[in-house]
């Protein structure tokens, strides 16, 4: 069973296993100079969360396995219908979950009205055994002599996934609304193992983010799987990013690009035939160690090409819109909707700054047509009759978003008021 929610705020862990960048403030010493003069002591702050911490007890893996979950904004905003969300899970989560996780947010919470990508419930997974987990099979490809340390124990690749699939998946599902949409992020063997997965392991992500991944792996065995497995490769909706660095970490390394580059072309291949998208990006300005929060926000961008809604199209087309969202449904392989928000605010700019109510009414259908307990949008509907005089369909309208939030303000102040006239 999951163990009870902790708040995950830094990676500095206190004794009551909370990530808490108060507590560490209150720690810091007294620090002397000049005359003897000292810091005053730093307030006690409010603690940002981003997010929490679990833990299941894997029986495939024989251990405790913690995670981290961050919810978005609109997870538990009632002034929109509740929604169903995709997940994204980020290997090396202990390291990752917090950038990821604001990268994310960013794309997708709607500041400064940008919505890039669909709100995500992220997901990290951190290591306890990352050599043993990340590996799709043991290294048997050293020089003679001891075994270098961490790589003692490798090759846990399939146990891991039986471990994601039969164990923390319906975990996250049983306890969130996702929808049947998964996204992975791993960087280096993270990278690796999300490949092996992409192979091997049908219908387990719909979305690949591979950062920089280490192909080297066993004389590169999974370049050679690679030319085996996608030429019989049927039919797929799935999408993968590939970035590659310029550079390991100093000019004297090998890259990994080479095989990356050869990669992606086996899969650009297939493309055409399977309906399988890719894309490789070359970071020449980036190495191995800087690549992956870049490479998270080039990926997502790939993915979900098509998805941002402007709202002044959704005004001038507004059933171009449904239909944008409908192909892109048929392309990524799960429902996508416009978000109810950008409807509702397209709506509001039709009403407001073009002068166009019947716009407005038409975009409000839509929205009511997909979101059917908008309480919101019903009652903006019932605004706007107003606006035109039509008083019968402004109260038909308003007892509809009664139906959906009774007792909401608005509705029930302007049908007292139309009762009165």
């Amino acid at each position: 069973m999951a163990s009870a929610g902790t708040r995950f705020i830094s990676k500095n862990k206190d004794p009551n296993n909370e990530f808490s960048i108060a507590r560490f403030a209150s720690c810091s010493r007294h620090i002397h100079l000049f005359r003897g003069s000292e810091f005053a002591r730093q307030p006690e702050g409010i603690p940002i969360t981003i997010g929490q911490q679990f833990t299941v007890h894997s029986a495939i893996l024989d251990e405790d396995r913690p995670y981290y979950v961050y919810l978005p904004e609109s997870y538990h905003d009632d002034e929109i219908v509740p929604e169903r969300y995709p997940v994204l899970y980020i290997l090396d989560g202990d390291i990752y979950f917090q950038s990821m996780s604001g990268m994310v947010q960013f794309m997708s919470s709607g500041i400064n009205g940008n919505y890039q990508i669909p709100a995500f419930i992220v997901v990290g997974i951190p290591n306890t055994n990352r050599i043993r987990d990340l590996t799709p099979t043991e290294l048997t490809d050293l020089p003679p002599g001891p075994v270098p340390p961490g790589l003692s124990e490798t090759g846990g690749g399939d146990s891991f996934f039986r471990f994601l699939n039969t164990e923390l998946f319906p975990r996250i599902e049983s306890d969130y609304r996702t929808m049947p949409y998964r996204a992975l992020a791993g960087h280096s063997i993270g990278g690796l193992i999300g490949l092996y997965a992409l192979m091997t392991q049908e219908h387990m992500f719909n979305a690949y983010l591979i950062m920089d991944p280490s192909l080297w792996w066993e004389n590169k065995m999974l370049v050679a799987m690679a030319e085996d497995h996608f030429p019989t490769l049927n039919e797929s909706t799935s999408s993968v990013y590939i970035s590659s660095a310029s550079l390991m970490a100093d000019e004297n390394a090998p890259s990994m690009a080479v095989d990356a580059e050869r990669f992606s072309t086996i899969l650009e291949e297939a493309a055409t035939r399977t309906g399988l998208r890719s894309y490789w990006d070359y970071l020449e300005r980036e190495d191995h160690g800087s690549i992956p929060l870049l490479s998270l926000y080039n990926g997502l961008s790939f993915v979900f090409a098509g998805y941002k809604p402007s709202f002044r199209e959704v005004v001038n087309d507004p059933q171009g819109i449904v239909s944008t969202y409908e192909q892109l449904s048929v392309r990524l392989g799960a429902e996508f909707l416009p978000p109810e928000r950008v409807l509702i605010l397209s709506a509001l700019m039709a009403l407001h700054q073009m002068g166009d109510p019947g716009k407005a009414i038409e975009i409000l259908n839509i929205t009511t047509a997909l979101y059917p307990e908008s309480y919101n949008a019903f009652n903006l509907l019932g605004t706007t009759y107003l606006s035109l005089g039509e008083k019968d369909l402004a109260a038909s309208e308003f007892r509809r978003s009664l139906e959906q939030r009774p007792n909401n303000t608005e509705a029930v102040t302007q049908l007292a008021k139309l009762a009165e006239q």
